[in-house]
């Protein structure tokens, strides 16, 4: 399954919806006016402040397009939070 930026930041349960229905289980009833993540660890690895933060309301907003990541970098990167995360 492939989401694009303005997938879920456009319309947020459509795009829920299509993940619950890809993984095979039932949709939540999210509130997409209390969301907030952020993975500031993750992303300072990655060379990418605030990539994954998420403000309190779902929409979206303007932002610089990333360089491509060499595949090096990338895979480095998947390695240690699988690592992590074992």
């Amino acid at each position: 399954m492939l989401l694009t930026y303005e997938t879920p930041t456009g319309d947020p349960k459509r795009a829920l919806d299509a993940v619950y229905e890809f993984i095979g289980e039932k949709p939540f009833a999210h509130d997409f006016d209390k969301i907030q993540h952020d993975a500031a660890e993750f992303d300072a690895r990655l060379g990418t402040p605030g990539l994954h933060t998420v403000g309190k309301v779902v929409r979206a907003q303007e932002r610089e397009t990333i360089p491509r990541r060499p595949a090096p970098a990338i895979r480095r990167s998947a390695t240690a939070a699988a690592r992590r995360s074992a």
